[in-house]
């Protein structure tokens, strides 16, 4: 499962509204994208660095389109490089689900979740808009609640 560790207590539509300036476009023909990392991080530390303090690694958008996907995968290489990805919801609907380790579930718009990315992970989005996560990757565990 996804783990719950805090919860965002500022603007989101404010943090949606940067996304255009990274001008996204899905891939076929699963319908979703990771946003360019160094562009990314960029435009969202300035807003989130307090939330998510320490270095950061990685950070980017994960978007999923209308009837998109993620398929199921492993990301094998997070603990040699001692790395702790977190998720915060953005933006998600009702038919929005994620899938980790087994367990099927639906993320709390506005949830900063910790995720073990060497479990099977995947998304889906049958809605009708998409799905946004920042993805931020750290070298600390450790989260600033606001």
């Amino acid at each position: 499962m996804y783990r719950k560790v805090a919860h965002y207590g500022g603007c989101l539509a404010a943090l949606i509204e940067h996304m255009h300036k990274l001008e996204p476009k899905p891939t076929l023909p699963l319908g979703y994208l990771t946003t360019d990392p160094k562009t990314t991080e960029a435009i969202y530390r300035p807003l989130l660095a307090a939330l998510f303090p320490g270095e950061w690694l990685k950070c980017f958008l994960s978007i999923v389109w209308p009837n998109g996907s993620i398929m199921a995968h492993q990301d094998l290489d997070a603990p040699a490089l001692n790395r702790h990805r977190h998720h915060l919801v953005l933006k998600t609907n009702s038919d929005c689900w994620c899938m980790h380790d087994g367990t099927v579930e639906q993320l709390d718009l506005g949830g900063i979740y910790a995720i073990d990315e060497t479990k099977v992970h995947a998304a889906m989005n049958w809605g009708r808009d998409f799905r946004v996560h920042f993805v931020v990757d750290r070298l600390t565990q450790e989260i600033h609640a606001c």
